[in-house]
């Protein structure tokens, strides 16, 4: 994963690092604002979001989500985002793994 792929503004001397239930630990790289392409194709701003290049997939924060009004919903396989003025703005199916990609 590139930086520029995803990230509209960015901050690379922000580095921590953050460990995880098996106990390993991980660098964070920077942070950014992305924009994401809701269902009725607008675009959403989250910010702050952590670049963590040795992850094979991104990590969606869902406690800044929360903290930005959203309503995060997971059944039936399927992870939903709900903006309480427009409705859902990320429909998300459950892969074979049982990650939402």
């Amino acid at each position: 994963m590139e930086v520029n792929q995803f990230f509209q503004t960015w901050i690379n001397l922000f580095r921590i690092s953050v460990k995880f239930g098996d106990n390993s630990i991980i660098s964070i790289m920077g942070k950014g604002d992305i924009y994401i392409q809701n269902v009725d194709n607008s675009t959403q701003v989250i910010s702050s979001v952590f670049y963590v290049p040795k992850l094979g997939s991104n990590l969606l924060n869902v406690g800044q989500l929360q903290e930005k009004g959203f309503t995060i919903t997971i059944k039936d396989g399927v992870y939903l985002i709900k903006d309480p003025k427009r409705g859902a703005i990320a429909h998300v199916k459950m892969t074979a793994y049982r990650m939402f990609p």
